[in-house]
């Protein structure tokens, strides 16, 4: 390869590290502690039986907080409430709720000095109970289910102002069998938050 090549290789790669180096250094200039809530959408739902009239939640919430130990890494905690599903007979009623703790580690890399796009690997600990009353038939039963298992997400989020970001994310828990018996293996959730860094 000729001097010249080489030289400007060279350029080129302590240009890359240098913007690379500068995007770090934003990133842990940003306040480690944060706090945010958020609102979303998910397949927590179910098909209406025959003869019922029904309701499935429109939206979720969830609240979290988190430490970014680095500009690459960040550990969180949230809590979600997926609403509840009801369904309404002539003879009574049945009601399905879920919520759920969740504890993950997210791996970040900085796209800009605002922007950055993420990836969480985790545990969810789920929660769900189902109430059946059926006043005619003299039937009154509630059960509670518990189900902890696999979370995966990606996401992108935009840093508004030093202590203000903006996130949205795509989320799958894996339940297995599922707690409430919606006949799915999984709950999907994509979600928008608003963080404040601290």
């Amino acid at each position: 390869m000729k001097p010249k090549s080489i030289i400007s290789a060279l350029v080129l790669a302590l240009s890359a590290l240098a913007a690379t180096s500068a995007l770090a250094a934003d990133a842990a200039a940003s306040p480690p502690f944060y706090v945010g809530g958020g609102l979303g959408v998910s397949n927590f739902k179910t098909d209406c039986p025959s003869g019922a009239s029904c309701s499935n939640p429109d939206v979720n919430f969830k609240l979290l907080t988190g430490y970014q130990f680095s500009p690459n890494f960040a550990i969180e905690g949230s809590y979600a409430n997926y609403g509840s599903i009801k369904a309404n007979y002539d003879n009574g009623k049945a009601t399905a709720r879920l919520h759920t703790f969740t504890l993950a580690g997210l791996g970040i890399v900085p796209l800009s000095n605002e922007a950055q796009a993420f990836a969480r690997v985790g545990m969810h600990f789920s929660r769900g109970k189902g109430t059946w009353d059926y006043p005619g038939a003299d039937y009154d039963h509630s059960e509670s289910y518990s189900k902890n298992g696999l979370l995966l997400g990606l996401g992108l989020q935009y840093d508004f102002a030093k202590n203000i970001t903006g996130r949205f994310e795509y989320e799958r828990l894996h339940f297995g069998a599922n707690p409430l018996s919606l006949d799915k293996t999984n709950l999907n959730v994509f979600s928008l938050s608003l963080l404040y860094k601290f």
